[in-house]
Order: C-alpha cells, then sequence, then structure tokens
C-alpha cells in the first residue's frame, strides 16, 4: 500500500521538484487517506511548480476545505488546480486568496464552476481578478 506521502515524494521526484517539507508532515506516512476534511497550507510558499506537484495528489484527498492562501500561486497553478477539481468529488470550498491570480486564473475558475457543482464557495480576498470576474464567479455559486 502506497501512503499519501510516498505517493507525493513520487510526484515530485517525477516533476524534479524539492518536496516542500510542510506538506511531507502533513501527509500521513502510514495511511493512504487523509485524516481530516481540511488542509490548510497557507503561507507555505509553495509555488507553481511546488503547487502543481501537490495538485497530483489532490485526486487522491477526501478533503472538503482546500486553503492556499499566500503561497507565491499565480494563474498557471490555478488553471493546473481547476482541471483537477473538476471531477473532483468531495471538495467544497476553496481558498485562493493573497495569491498573484488574475483573468487567467478566473477564467479556470467559472470553467471549474460550471463542471463542478459541488464546490460551494471560492475566496478570492486580495487577488487581482477583475470585479466582473468576481461577479460572474458569485452568480455561479448562488443556491449551491
Amino acid at each position: 500500500m502506497s501512503t499519501l506521502r510516498d505517493l507525493y515524494l513520487t510526484v515530485c521526484k517525477k516533476e524534479r521538484v524539492t518536496p516542500n517539507s510542510i506538506v511531507q508532515k502533513m501527509l500521513p506516512a502510514d495511511s493512504a487517506e487523509y485524516p481530516e476534511d481540511e488542509l490548510d497550507l497557507s503561507q507555505n510558499y509553495l509555488g507553481d511548480r511546488g503547487f502543481a506537484a501537490f495538485c497530483d495528489i489532490l485526486p487522491e484527498l477526501r478533503i472538503h476545505k482546500l486553503s492556499v492562501r499566500h503561497n507565491g500561486l499565480r494563474n498557471k497553478a490555478v488553471v493546473k488546480l481547476c482541471d483537477v477539481l473538476k471531477e473532483h468529488e468531495t471538495i467544497e470550498a476553496i481558498d485562493l486568496s493573497d495569491n498573484f491570480i488574475s483573468t487567467g486564473a478566473g477564467v479556470a475558475i467559472v470553467e471549474l464552476l460550471r463542471a463542478n457543482k459541488v464546490i460551494k464557495a471560492v475566496i478570492l480576498e486580495h487577488t487581482k481578478i477583475d470585479a466582473k470576474m468576481r461577479v460572474t464567479i458569485e452568480n455561479l455559486l448562488k443556491g449551491r
């Protein structure tokens, strides 16, 4: 049985990224399941490449909330996240606040919300996503 930590380390090696020590500590070394409903990676500075590697293990995580506030993420990382989450069955809330994201990320979030009806909240404080895009996102989330 491969653990979540083993899977993360394998993905990092394949992608040629240094594994993030905080992510390693958060992932169980003795289980293929994450024991909590929420994963908070805030202020962890994964960056785009490190976050892309983390995204590859997201389908294995049965979490309800993911927070990646203040991680130095750019549009490319959010596009990858949105692609991965389109078929995720349990994530209901995503916090992308305080990252360097703008219209490209906003478009990906809109596409995600059209594809995945489980998601009920997307938090985008202190980003460069414009007001019009935020309204579109809010409208897609209404009534969920």
